[in-house]
């Protein structure tokens, strides 16, 4: 597997729940932005973004919800970038990362 390393703004705020084992799991998104120096016309501009769909484990499930109460909270994420692919109810093909 791949890591990388994002910088970006929660789009909510994250969500605790339990496996039926009872072990911690956290959901977040994050939203990150392509923004660059246009030297034409002397100032930064906002390209497309990308949204990213983040989890964490055990205790640092439970840290990652207090601290991510709030939407729009800047964050950076490390981790492990995984790929799936299913089907939409269209039929159609989906990959997720």
């Amino acid at each position: 597997m791949t890591t990388i390393t994002i910088c970006g703004n929660t789009t909510s705020p994250a969500e605790l729940r339990f496996t039926p084992s009872g072990k911690a799991v956290t959901s977040f998104n994050v939203a990150v932005n392509d923004r660059r120096f246009d030297k034409a016309k002397n100032e930064w501009v906002d390209g497309d973004t990308t949204f990213y769909p983040c989890s964490a484990w055990g205790a640092m499930a439970e840290n990652v919800a207090e601290s991510l109460a709030d939407k729009g909270v800047r964050v950076v994420v490390t981790g492990r970038i995984k790929s799936r692919t299913y089907q939409n109810k269209d039929g159609q093909d989906v990959t997720r990362f």
